[in-house]
């Protein structure tokens, strides 16, 4: 039971993941692949004053995916390339809201992608060699769950949220920098070298360098 809203708020959770892994060529490629889901239906009730408010019940699914494939292939005894590919999928469906409007509550989507391609060099007898190579991406949008048609912004192609009243000690407003969204991606070149060598004992040296490029776009609704 929920003592302030005094009911039984229904509550459930669930987690499944799955791997699998082995030889496509033997002692030559491999692969390996993970997924993972987890849901999580949730149920909300508005805890305002007014009782008509109290009966609007939001119903939805918070859920995060996961996934990975990975192929490692064996060139020779010194050289190996290492392929893997994640991506990961976060939702949820409406935020709380509390004692406030049940219009105040908003979504939340957001996403990640990356990819590396590694090799592997063994050079001489005394030193490693890799370089990492790949992309990764972040994206996001966070929403009102109102849409509104004749928004002051529907020329611009925003319908979403709704007009804002507001009154003393209580308001009927979404969040007026929403919709939002925002888009990063990076790519990534980084080499490093070990080498060992023996001077009056065993010593590791590394050295290397990364090169990054990084954009961003990110675009916000203001005052709307």
């Amino acid at each position: 039971e929920d003592h302030v809203l005094n009911q039984v708020v229904p509550g459930s959770e669930q987690q499944y993941s799955w791997t699998l892994g082995g030889p496509v060529l033997r002692d030559r490629l491999h692969f390996f692949g993970n997924y993972e889901y987890r849901p999580e239906p949730r149920t909300m009730t508005p805890n305002t004053f007014v009782p008509a408010f109290n009966a609007v019940t939001l119903t939805g699914k918070e859920s995060m995916k996961l996934a990975t494939v990975r192929l490692d292939y064996q060139f020779n005894p010194s050289h190996r390339l290492m392929a893997k590919g994640n991506t990961a999928r976060y939702l949820v469906p409406f935020s709380d809201v509390g004692a406030n409007h049940p219009a105040n509550a908003g979504t939340l989507n957001e996403s990640t992608n990356n990819m590396v391609l590694q090799l592997t060099s063994v050079l001489g007898g005394n030193m490693v060699n890799d370089i990492k190579f790949g992309p990764s991406s972040f994206k996001c949008k966070e929403a009102n769950l109102t849409t509104w048609s004749n928004h002051w912004l529907k020329d611009r192609g925003i319908t979403n949220g709704h007009p804002r009243i507001q009154f003393n000690g209580f308001n009927i407003t979404g969040n007026n920098n929403w919709p939002r969204y925002q888009l990063q991606d990076i790519w990534t070149l980084r080499d490093d070298l070990t080498m060992s060598y023996e001077a009056r004992g065993r010593h590791d040296l590394k050295v290397g360098g990364e090169v990054l490029y990084a954009g961003m776009t990110s675009n916000n609704c203001a005052r709307c």
